[in-house]
């Protein structure tokens, strides 16, 4: 089995195919749960901070929808207002 936990895709290219299939197949079943109302309280008590560098709406909206599907809590920040950078690089 491929072990995915505290993974990060940034690019395809740092992944092998048989852990890209691995994150396919579990994607396919989470859908397949989701639909099923198995889910909505999978991220129960979780929060998840947005920070991005260049503007997005599409993906902030998508991830809000998601968390908060999945029972979770999703805040944005925005770098024009925090000290981001100042000190801190941005994987910190």
């Amino acid at each position: 089995m491929v072990e995915l936990h505290g993974r990060d895709l940034i690019t395809t290219q740092e992944w092998s195919r048989e852990e890209l299939d691995a994150t396919f197949k579990l994607a396919k079943d989470l859908k397949k749960k989701y639909y099923a109302r198995q889910l909505q309280s999978l991220l129960k008590d979780k929060t998840f901070f947005m920070l991005f560098y260049n503007t997005s709406t599409r993906t902030r909206a998508s991830f809000e929808a998601a968390m908060t599907a999945l029972g979770g809590h999703a805040q944005f920040v925005d770098v024009t207002t925090t000290r981001a950078g100042e000190g801190e690089l941005p994987k910190d």
